[in-house]
């Protein structure tokens, strides 16, 4: 192997090591503010979304800036009534509060706020009372949903983020002579698929470099 070739396959070894890294800086993270014993529950949230954390996992001090999402189970009367009038009182009142001023996307479970357990058998007055702080959460940016919503919004969100990253990895080369300066420049930007016209003409030393470094080269 000649000193050319050597730099191409380490510069294709830093290049993987590169997309490993940039590849762990997409994946959200995501904060459940339940206990990491009780993660069998969640089971179908985190099949979805792949770098989670549990509340007994979490640093309440540090970590807050490194979370994406937050998912809320479980809410007291305590909390919401605390949340709402900006007190941060509890480890969950804290999150959620510290979340919301670091601009977090912050889910509560609808099926875990506590009150509406009690909406056949409580007093309609304080019933309403509690309705009203659970819509200043909602003023704040806060969203409540079901979790099959929570799964199918992660999933599809997902999804989404998916194919930007796939459609972000091809380029076309529409020119009529390809040569090795142009394919490598487009792998050396993080182009793993290169889309070449059909009619257009690619040199010798291109192909060399296609081959070397593993380039999916499509014809068009």
């Amino acid at each position: 192997m000649n000193i050319e070739e050597l730099v191409k396959v380490i510069t294709t070894e830093v290049l993987k090591k590169i997309d490993t890294l940039d590849l762990e800086k997409r994946l959200e993270k995501v904060l459940i503010t339940d206990s990491k014993s009780n993660k069998e529950k969640y089971k179908k949230i985190t099949s979805k979304w792949t770098n989670n954390i549990f509340l007994d996992e979490f640093n309440l001090e540090k970590d807050i800036d490194d979370i994406d999402y937050i998912i809320v189970p479980k809410l007291t009367n305590k909390d919401l009534v605390d949340i709402a009038q900006g007190r941060d009182n509890s480890n969950i009142s804290h999150i959620v509060i510290s979340g919301a001023l670091y601009g977090k996307k912050i889910i509560i479970l609808d099926e875990g706020i506590i009150y509406k357990k009690f909406k056949e058998t409580s007093n309609e007055k304080i019933y309403s009372l509690f309705k009203e702080y659970e819509s200043k959460l909602i003023e704040f940016g806060i969203e409540i949903l079901t979790k099959k919503q929570i799964i199918k919004g992660l999933e599809k969100e997902n999804s989404t983020k998916r194919e930007k990253a796939i459609d972000s990895e091809k380029i076309s080369l529409t020119k009529k002579l390809v040569i090795e300066k142009d394919i490598e420049e487009a792998f050396l930007k993080g182009h793993k698929k290169i889309l070449i016209d059909k009619n257009s003409l690619v040199t010798p030393l291109a192909h060399d470099y296609i081959r070397i470094n593993k380039i999916n080269v499509i014809r068009k």
